[in-house]
């Protein structure tokens, strides 16, 4: 497993008001600790996000579990991560909650909820029939259409947000107000059918 070398500079996906952000990093140190299978715990400090209202640097803790995942130590988090400048997502994770089919089995013993995200990026899954499977790969699973319908809602949503809350929108008349909101509805169509 490759882990960053101190003072690289690295990306690292944070979901802030339900959007998933590239947030930059600098390894700092190695703090002395380990977590619970020895690996070595880093000290990281994160650049401040002025346009996120969040102006001042943070420092945390994380252990790097894989080429492209981290734990933070805080709160228990497992992130993506990647080197400052690469311009290719590592396969967004699933997210705790989705419905999922597992591929291959039909019926009760295949659909289910995920339960978690463990560190090394594999899920546990409850499924429907009471059981539930660990260490599941996303491979093997198969996300369910409302989850990508839920997204596409939320998104569209967040968008039209913006834009009803920015001061020019609010200059505008009715009508134009009216053919922005028909545009908006017809980006969710399209993006639904896709």
């Amino acid at each position: 497993m490759f882990v960053p070398p101190l003072n690289s500079r690295l990306e690292v996906k944070w979901m802030v008001d339900d959007v998933n952000l590239w947030w930059s990093c600098v390894v700092q140190s190695i703090t002395g600790k380990v977590d619970y299978q020895d690996r070595d715990v880093y000290s990281v400090l994160y650049s401040g996000r002025p346009d996120l209202d969040m102006p001042n640097q943070e420092r945390r803790e994380v252990v790097f579990t894989t080429n492209n995942l981290l734990v933070d130590q805080e709160d228990g988090d497992v992130m993506q991560w990647r080197m400052e400048g690469e311009t290719t997502d590592p396969p967004e994770l699933l997210c705790v909650g989705a419905r999922v089919t597992l591929r291959g089995i039909s019926g009760p013993e295949g659909r289910g909820t995920i339960a978690a995200i463990d560190e090394l990026g594999c899920y546990k899954i409850d499924l429907e029939d009471g059981t539930s499977r660990s260490s599941v790969q996303q491979s093997s699973i198969d996300e369910h259409a409302e989850n990508k319908a839920d997204m596409v809602d939320d998104v569209v949503s967040l968008f039209g947000q913006c834009i009803r809350s920015d001061p020019r929108f609010r200059l505008l008349k009715s009508h134009n107000h009216k053919r922005i909101t028909a545009q908006v509805d017809d980006l969710q169509t399209q993006l639904l059918l896709r």
